[in-house]
C-alpha cells in the first residue's frame, strides 16, 4: 500500500470536494474554515493544502503552514472508516521527520476521552502538550473562538516562547489580533 501526500493547487482540483467534505466531517464548524475561506488561501505561499492518498484513493487531509519560527499543522484528518489503522500515524511520523522542527498543532483540552486519546496519539509521536491557556480565534464573524491547547514536536518553543508562537499564529494563520 502506497501512502503519500498530494498538494492541492486550487478548488478546481478533482479532489476538492473530498477535501471540504473530510474537513466538515472531522471538525466542528468553529474549528474549520468555510470552503470559500480555504479556497482563498491557495494564493498564500505559507499554506499548503494536501490530500492523503492511499494507492491514489483520497483518505484524508493534511493542511500545514510554513511559518518563520515553526511549522504549523492546521488540519489533519483521516476518513472515519480508516481511523485506527495506522495511516495517520505514518503520515505524521513522516512529516515531522522531513521538516525542520519545531512543529506546532492545536488540540482540544484533555477533558473528554476522545480528546485524551487524540493527545496520546500525538504524544506517541513525541509531541508535548503545552500547559498554557490558549484560544483559537474565530475563523470568521459568524463563529466563536475555541478553547484549545497547543502541542509541539521539537520541544524548542513552548512554553518559554508561548506568546511569540501565539502572536505568529494569530497574525499569519487567523489574521487576528490578541
Amino acid at each position: 500500500m502506497n501512502l503519500k501526500l498530494n498538494s492541492i493547487q486550487s478548488p478546481s482540483d478533482p479532489v476538492w470536494f473530498f477535501v471540504t467534505a473530510c474537513l466538515e466531517e472531522a471538525f466542528p464548524v468553529a474549528e474549520r474554515r468555510s470552503s470559500e475561506s480555504l479556497a482563498a488561501l491557495f494564493n498564500h505561499s505559507e499554506m499548503t493544502c494536501q490530500v492523503i492518498l492511499l494507492d491514489d484513493t483520497p483518505i484524508g487531509v493534511f493542511n500545514t503552514w510554513d511559518l518563520s519560527l515553526f511549522r504549523y499543522i492546521e488540519h489533519f484528518a483521516i476518513v472515519p472508516s480508516l481511523r485506527g489503522k495506522g495511516f495517520g500515524k505514518r503520515v505524521l511520523h513522516d512529516y515531522v521527520r522531513q521538516v525542520p522542527p519545531p512543529v506546532i498543532l492545536e488540540v482540544e483540552p484533555p477533558i473528554s476521552t476522545i480528546a485524551q486519546r487524540r493527545i496520546q496519539f500525538y504524544e506517541n509521536e513525541e509531541f508535548v502538550l503545552c500547559p498554557n491557556a490558549y484560544c483559537q480565534p474565530a475563523y470568521d464573524a459568524c463563529k466563536k473562538q475555541v478553547t484549545l491547547q497547543l502541542m509541539e514536536y521539537g520541544n524548542r518553543l513552548l512554553p518559554d516562547r508561548f506568546d511569540q508562537v501565539v502572536d505568529l499564529l494569530y497574525q499569519k494563520v487567523y489574521q487576528a489580533h490578541k
